[in-house]
């Protein structure tokens, strides 16, 4: 494939139209601008002018000489958007990323030195922020449909970069016929000095090579296609291609309720321009009368020249109990179909465990759904990262060799109190092990079970933290352990 093929390879978003009869879907393709545009409140249809117009009005005016004209004056009106949809990919985010990647070995004969490797692989992972990396590879795909993460080894050392629509960047995936990533290509536009003028670029990763193009029809160097290498293809490290790509077919996390979103905002929108003349009371005088005080503000005194004269106010409209059941159930269907929870009022204290889950069950519903859409490219981050790691810390075939994959923890509110409980009760009657406890607690440090057994061994042999503890030493320790008892 050419430069210009690839960058050609878009990903392409639908939207389902109703049924036309003809045994085809019948469907309308829509882009990640528009996704952009929902995500602000700034770029809501609401907002255009076209899909909910202004109030023209015709009104007399008077020339200079003293003639008389009609004009048509446009009167904008109140428009209302809200940010729902960052309020449903805020929710989503929290119960996907709101807990660290859960480490999993997998192998068989689990020896003292591959506990120290996978140990050292979650403090590099929270070393090397893959959290934070996650978390921006997660709401790209939320919030645009699609998102690229990227492993990068430089001058022997790991660190990653997020490709996504949300920060300018064009995705480019090219897929073999088993389905799986063989090229990708990231276009994005870079301001030329030289030049004078945005300049657009290309990059371009395979199994073995990463290289840089150059967008320019000008330079005599540039193929027919207009593309010039700027970066010469170079090894970038990897056993194969350093590219995690994720796409959901439908869009963003709210594409389902969007319709239901706009037309939540022409509610409120008419309801506030309602509001402009009938919310507040209209004062009613008859006869002759003359003001005191401005009529901007509260007038002091009407006085009054008209012994047939009268004043006072009529009374405003009431909102319709039909207009008021619209709004509520607009929003009740908005959250119910993007499986959103709003806080709960909560008038006592805390909450038992099993009634937060009900509070918050179709989030959690939806975290679970997503934490088995995602765990696949979760894994494939993992061994990106144990083989960058590795490479840095010179340990490349232990990292490679080392049967460990990620597993996505979905984030429940809970009752940390209630937790440590059971924990506590658990491992005091024997149905779970000190290390998987150590593991479980919510305040445990990813090696909290090294440092409780260093903590018991700085008891027994009083040296108070001057012994250096190190895994390997653990079967001198059991010794003394069984002597001591």
């Amino acid at each position: 494939m050419t430069i210009n093929d690839i960058y050609n390879t878009r990903p392409k978003f639908y939207k389902i139209l109703p049924s036309t009869g003809i045994n085809k879907l019948n469907k309308i393709q829509i882009y990640q601008n528009d996704f952009l545009a929902e995500l602000h409140p700034s770029g809501h249809k609401i907002n255009d002018p076209l899909y909910y117009e202004n109030i023209f009005k015709t009104v007399e005016k008077t020339d200079s000489k003293g003639n008389k004209y009609q004009q048509v004056v446009e009167i904008a009106i109140e428009r209302v958007s809200i940010a729902m949809q960052q309020i449903i990919l805020t929710k989503h985010l929290t119960h996907l990323c709101g807990k660290d990647i859960r480490f999993v070995y997998s192998g068989s004969n689990y020896t003292q030195v591959k506990k120290n490797l996978v140990k050292e692989l979650k403090q590099g992972w929270i070393k090397k922020n893959m959290e934070t990396a996650k978390y921006d590879f997660c709401k790209s795909v939320k919030a645009t449909g699609d998102g690229a993460f990227c492993a990068v080894i430089d001058k022997g050392k790991f660190s990653y970069r997020v490709f996504s629509a949300l920060n300018g960047d064009g995705l480019h995936p090219v897929f073999g016929f088993d389905g799986k990533l063989k090229q990708f290509g990231r276009s994005f536009t870079a301001f030329d000095y030289e030049a004078g003028e945005e300049v657009l670029y290309m990059e371009l990763w395979d199994n073995t090579y990463f290289s840089r193009y150059r967008y320019s029809l000008a330079n005599k160097n540039a193929d027919q296609d207009g593309w010039e290498t700027e970066t010469k293809p170079t090894p970038h490290g990897f056993n194969e291609i350093p590219i995690v790509y994720k796409k959901v077919d439908k869009g963003a996390c709210w594409s389902d309720v969007q319709d239901l979103i706009d037309k939540l905002e022409m509610a409120l929108s008419q309801l506030f321009e309602n509001n402009k003349s009938y919310a507040f009371r209209i004062m009613v005088i008859k006869g002759g009368f003359e003001i005191q005080g401005d009529l901007r503000g509260q007038a002091r005194a009407i006085m009054m020249d008209d012994t047939d004269g009268s004043a006072g106010f009529m009374e405003k409209a009431d909102a319709s109990n039909s207009f008021t059941v619209q709004l509520e159930q607009t929003l009740k269907f908005i959250l119910m179909g993007s499986f959103t929870v709003l806080p709960p009022e909560v008038k006592g204290g805390d909450l038992p465990g099993v009634t937060i889950k009900i509070l918050y069950s179709p989030a959690v519903e939806q975290g679970i759904n997503d934490k088995n859409e995602y765990n696949s490219s979760i894994d494939e981050m993992v061994s990106l990262f144990k083989h960058g790691y590795g490479v840095e810390l010179e340990q490349v075939s232990d990292y490679d060799g080392l049967d460990v994959r990620g597993d996505i923890d979905v984030y429940v509110h809970q009752n940390d109190a209630e937790i440590i409980s059971n924990i506590n009760t658990s491992v005091l009657d024997g149905s779970l092990s000190v290390e998987t406890g150590a593991e479980k607690h919510p305040y445990a440090a990813s090696d909290e079970y090294d440092r409780l057994l260093k903590q018991q061994r700085e008891e027994l042999t009083g040296t108070g933290g001057i012994e250096t503890y190190k895994g390997e030493e653990d079967n001198t320790y059991n010794q003394q352990q069984a002597q001591t008892k």
